[in-house]
């Protein structure tokens, strides 16, 4: 009977204990996520980014940042209302989720600012994706709304430079695409020339 006993005993701190590492993961999760989007927040972008900078400074291969931002997403949330911008937010960025390699890093940077380093990517191609993530978004209906554009600012990282060198350095491009007319994708290379 004892020996019954304590075999449940077993069997309930096992499950409590399987329980609880569910819950961690969950939480684990919860805390790298952006809520609303599902992509990763700003601290844990920021995160990857180290780890990526670190790696690109061994490997010498080339990687790239995109910046962009939902242009007037100011109006979209006054016009239609914040459950329509936070729809626009959501689908937007499922497209550039499918938009990218796996292994390239999408975040949500703040409001409707994002961010996506690819690693591993000559400036051509970092262009193409860029032009293709702008597209794809310039030609998606979305539900009540119709359609949006985005700005795109994109810099190529230069070692020894840190992340946030390389964010100004993209944010920099941003700014021009959106001050040239938005709904265009900027380098930082060459900022006045749209791709």
């Amino acid at each position: 009977m004892a020996q019954l006993g304590a075999t449940t005993l077993y069997i309930i701190v096992l499950a409590f204990l399987v329980t609880l590492n569910r819950i961690r993961k969950d939480f684990m999760e919860l805390a790298l996520r952006d809520q609303l989007t599902g992509i990763y927040n700003r601290l844990s972008f920021f995160e990857f980014a180290e780890k990526e900078v670190a790696k690109c400074k061994r490997t010498k291969k080339p990687m790239h940042l995109l910046m962009f931002d939902i242009d007037f997403f100011k109006k979209v949330n006054d016009t239609f209302g914040h459950a329509k911008g936070d729809l626009v937010l959501r689908e937007i960025s499922g497209l550039v989720q499918s938009s990218i390699r796996s292994y390239d890093i999408l975040g949500r940077y703040g409001g409707e600012e994002f961010m996506v380093l690819m690693p591993d990517i000559d400036c051509e191609n970092a262009k193409d994706v860029a032009e293709r993530i702008r597209l794809e978004i310039e030609c998606h209906e979305f539900e009540g709304v119709g359609r949006v554009t985005v700005s795109i600012g994109l810099a190529q990282y230069t070692s020894p430079e840190s992340i946030e060198s390389l964010i100004d350095r993209a944010d920099q491009a941003l700014y021009v695409a959106k001050e040239t007319g938005r709904n265009r994708v900027c380098t930082w290379e060459h900022p006045n020339n749209e791709v």
